[in-house]
């Protein structure tokens, strides 16, 4: 049997941190089990997922 500790981090956390090591252009999208990625805003509701997008 394995686990996995799962901590909560959010979009401010999650930008502080690409911050830091230098990615400054940061973006945020939302994912559905069956839907397109990276075209529909991060909706904490309602998405399944958050995708991230980082660039330096």
């Amino acid at each position: 049997m394995n686990s996995t500790i799962i901590t909560y981090i959010g979009k401010k956390e999650i930008t502080e941190i690409l911050n830091k090591f230098g990615f400054l252009k940061v973006k945020f999208y939302g994912g559905q089990f069956y839907g397109p990625l990276f075209k529909e805003p991060f909706k904490p509701l309602e998405s399944d997922w958050l995708n991230v997008v980082a660039k330096r």
